[in-house]
């Protein structure tokens, strides 16, 4: 696959908060922050109240086990200046490229659900195979290795690195078929490119693509400037 390997047809952050339970590692981490609550919670509870039901014990728990992984999850959330910080990277990269500065923001936006977690990665599925996707922007492995990247795959969780390996890749784009095809002039042709490595006007366009992925980068590029964050 090429191009059509740098972004998965779905983003793997959890709800839109950079929780990647595609990754084994943070799903881990998350299903062990519940299991520890629970465990918690019901020491706690039966050390109170012994003659406690075990099913009031249970809604106890469970009660204090999602207030815990609520906590861990906000923890994992950017903050809305720390969103606008990393959003800003990839719109210099955008200009940079020519291209204007709300396009890579806006996918960006839609790869992460709005969390534009750098830390994402994404080992599941068709992403897999290739070696992964990697940042915010979701730069699949084998793509970044075909537009010249030689770095250990950790480098494009930098978002300034995972930035500019997004511009490279757009401004000299490789199709799903191996061609080469000339810079997008629309925000449509760019999201298009990056989502399947296809031209709005080829015959095999997905129908997520279209139906989707453009129309929600495109929503999200509205939202980027009506928060300044272009």
């Amino acid at each position: 696959m090429r191009m059509r390997t740098i972004a998965g047809q779905e983003d793997r952050a959890f709800l839109g908060t950079g929780i990647n339970l595609g990754d084994p590692r943070q799903a881990a981490q998350g299903v062990a922050t519940v299991a520890s609550a629970v465990q918690g919670a019901t020491a706690i509870a039966r050390k109170r109240r012994p003659d406690m039901r075990p099913r009031d014990i249970l809604g106890v728990a469970g009660s204090l086990a999602l207030l815990g992984f609520g906590m861990w999850w906000k923890r994992k959330t950017l903050s809305d200046t720390a969103k606008a910080r990393v959003a800003r990277i990839y719109a210099d990269a955008s200009e940079l490229f020519g291209f204007p500065r709300h396009w890579f923001p806006a996918i960006v936006w839609w790869e992460t659900r709005g969390s534009f977690n750098p830390q994402s990665i994404n080992m599941t599925g068709s992403d897999a195979k290739p070696g992964g996707s990697w940042g915010a922007a979701q730069i699949s492995l084998q793509t970044a290795r075909e537009a010249g990247f030689t770095g250990k795959p950790e480098e494009l969780l930098d978002p300034v690195v995972n930035a500019n390996w997004m511009g490279r890749i757009l401004a000299n784009p490789i199709d799903r078929h191996g061609a080469h095809r000339g810079a997008p002039k629309t925000l449509i042709e760019a999201a298009t490119m990056w989502n399947s490595g296809t031209h709005p006007g080829d015959k095999d366009v997905p129908e997520v693509t279209s139906s989707e992925y453009v129309r929600g980068v495109t929503l999200a590029s509205i939202d980027i400037l009506d928060k300044g964050w272009a």
